[in-house]
C-alpha cells in the first residue's frame, strides 16, 4: 500500500505554534489584543486568520516573520512514529506531502528533512510546496491519503482514486461533511 500524509497539523502539532505567534504579531504588530476566537469550521489553511480577522498582508507579514520560527518548533503528534514507522516495517511506502512553502530557500526543506530525521520518522519520499495534492497521489497511485485539510481531502477525494481520511483537529470539527471519512489520531489506521 502507497500512504501520502500531510505534515503540518496531521503529523506535527503546528496549530499550537502558530496560534502562539500569532497572537503574538497581533499584539505586537497590528496592535490588536490578541484575543484569537475560537475558529471549528475552517476550510482554509488559515484557521488563526480566520479567528483574529486577518486581511491578505496580515497573513504575508506573519509568515515573513515568524515562518522559520514556527517550522523549528512545531513538535510531533501522539502515536505519528510508531504509526508510520509500523506501516514502514510492514513494507508499505509511505510519502509526506506538505504545502510547506519554499520561498525561504532551501532551508525549508532542510528544516523538513531534519524535523523528520530527528522525531525518527521513516518515509520513502517528501514533497514540499504542493498546492494541489492531488496531482502527487495520482502520480504516486497512492492508496491512502490523511489530511487536515478540508480543501485538500476534497481535492484528493474529487481527483483521485485514493481512500482519504481527514485527521480531526480543533478548527476542522465543525464541518459536517459526510464523503469524507475522520479519524481522530493517526493510529487509527492501523485498526482500518
Amino acid at each position: 500500500m502507497k500512504y501520502g500524509f500531510d505534515l503540518d497539523d496531521t503529523l506535527a502539532d503546528t496549530a499550537s505554534v502558530i496560534n502562539k505567534y500569532a497572537i503574538k504579531f497581533n499584539k505586537e504588530y497590528l496592535n490588536g489584543n490578541g484575543d484569537l476566537q475560537d475558529i471549528n469550521n475552517s476550510k482554509s489553511y488559515y484557521y488563526f486568520a480566520e479567528g483574529l480577522n486577518w486581511n491578505k498582508d496580515n497573513i504575508a507579514k506573519f509568515f515573513e516573520i515568524y515562518y522559520l520560527d514556527i517550522l523549528k518548533e512545531v513538535q510531533i503528534k501522539p502515536f505519528v512514529k510508531e504509526t508510520i514507522n509500523k506501516l514502514k516495517k510492514e513494507k508499505n511506502e509511505v510519502y509526506i506531502i506538505t504545502a510547506r512553502r519554499k520561498r525561504e530557500g532551501e532551508i525549508v526543506e532542510k528544516i523538513t528533512n531534519e524535523w523528520l530525521k530527528d522525531n525518527g520518522i521513516l518515509y520513502d519520499e517528501l514533497f514540499i510546496n504542493i498546492k494541489e495534492k492531488s496531482k502527487i497521489v495520482n502520480q504516486l497511485k497512492i492508496d491512502i491519503f490523511i489530511d487536515d485539510s478540508y480543501e485538500n481531502c476534497i481535492d484528493v477525494k474529487t481527483n483521485t482514486d485514493a481512500k482519504v481520511y481527514m485527521l480531526s483537529t480543533k478548527y476542522n470539527t465543525g464541518i459536517l461533511d459526510k464523503q469524507l471519512e475522520r479519524i481522530n489520531n493517526i493510529d487509527e489506521l492501523i485498526s482500518k
